[in-house]
């Protein structure tokens, strides 16, 4: 499989039931060539065959955050961390996969924001990778 520039999750592995095109960064899509394939050629494959919620939190655990932070706090520390940096609120919720709640909005707004939320996601993985070290110390 080609990871090179965006990875697309399909709507049936998706919360709101829609597909999600994630922008990879080149970090990230070098980290994903080299990552092995599982069954059914999930990457972070488990037991139940895909992703779950609770591998982040492992993976979070075994490199040194345990107590300290979950996904969900890494999430929280993201949309905060866009906030901050002013990205607009329709591409920080589009990063974060959230769907916009007014059907009338949705029904006319149908970007995905994808060249903007690449550019983010490049800032993000910037700041993360740069601060690393200093957090797991």
């Amino acid at each position: 499989m080609d990871w090179r520039g965006c990875l697309t999750i399909p709507a049936k592995a998706m919360k709101m039931n829609r597909e999600y095109r994630v922008p990879l960064t080149p970090q990230m899509s070098e980290v994903l060539s080299r990552h092995p394939r599982r069954d059914k050629g999930y990457v972070f494959a488990t037991p139940k065959g895909h992703f779950q919620h609770d591998f982040v939190n492992k993976l979070l655990r075994e490199n040194g955050f345990r107590d300290r932070l979950v996904m969900h706090g890494f999430r929280s520390m993201e949309r905060t961390w866009m906030a901050e940096k002013q990205i607009r609120f329709e591409v920080a919720e589009a990063c974060l996969a959230h769907q916009e709640k007014s059907s009338v909005v949705r029904a006319y707004s149908r970007s995905d924001y994808l060249d903007e939320r690449r550019e983010v996601m490049q800032r993000w993985n910037e700041y993360v990778v740069g601060n690393w070290l200093s957090v797991k110390s």
